[in-house]
């Protein structure tokens, strides 16, 4: 695990997965992981058998701990801003892991899906000590995404406070789409998930597509 920021005392870390046999100088590919749990609980071992896998067909693969409420007490904004830090770390150090600065994937699931998303389509929310690093992936991965935050504000309070609630507008990913460029995106959703519904995954692509966007 590599340290890749550290804030009111903890240190953040993220797990990287080279494959076997890279060779010195190479420039991969890359895929940086963010988990779900509705930005409350969860950790970076949901996400190792896929990391896994994919480093053994060639790819660096990343997988990222972020601040959750139950273990840092944080808020949806904390849990924002430390993937925009994640991304930029591994773009960062692209040359030290052999990844092709130019194409990673960002993949998220749940609250994770909403991280990725963030990456790409929210602006604000970034660490002021993070370096001037564009935080934007080249392509999206998304699993069962929160892509309508407004739509799930009332649930939300609850598990993860009033602030974070209060400001579901201005991290919806969905209420950004046209205003910025969207990467290349694919989402997986399941027709029976009630968390996060199909219908709004149709239209977050619907509306991407419309505007000349690849989802």
């Amino acid at each position: 695990p590599f340290v890749y920021k550290s804030v009111g005392g903890t240190d953040l870390r993220l797990h990287v997965f080279t494959p076997p046999g890279q060779k010195a100088g190479a420039s991969t590919p890359a895929a940086i992981f963010f988990y779900g749990g509705g930005f409350v609980f969860g950790d970076v071992r949901r996400y190792q058998t896929q990391a896994t896998h994919l480093a053994l067909l060639g790819l660096v693969t990343v997988l990222v701990d972020y601040r959750v409420r139950c273990r840092h007490n944080s808020t949806i904004m904390d849990s924002v801003s430390d993937g925009k830090s994640a991304v930029r770390w591994v773009r960062g150090h692209a040359a030290q892991f052999g990844i092709d600065p130019d194409r990673i994937a960002v993949v998220g699931s749940s609250a994770g899906g909403q991280i990725a998303a963030a990456t790409a389509l929210i602006p604000g929310f970034n660490d002021p000590e993070d370096p001037k690093i564009d935080v934007r992936p080249n392509a999206l991965v998304l699993y069962n995404p929160a892509l309508d935050m407004v739509a799930i504000a009332d649930r939300l309070e609850p598990m993860v406070g009033k602030e974070s609630a209060s400001r579901a507008r201005e991290l919806s990913p969905w209420e950004y789409l046209g205003k910025g460029k969207l990467p290349p995106t694919i989402v997986f959703q399941g027709a029976a998930d009630t968390a996060t519904t199909l219908d709004k995954a149709e239209q977050f692509c619907r509306k991407a597509k419309s505007l000349k966007f690849q989802c």
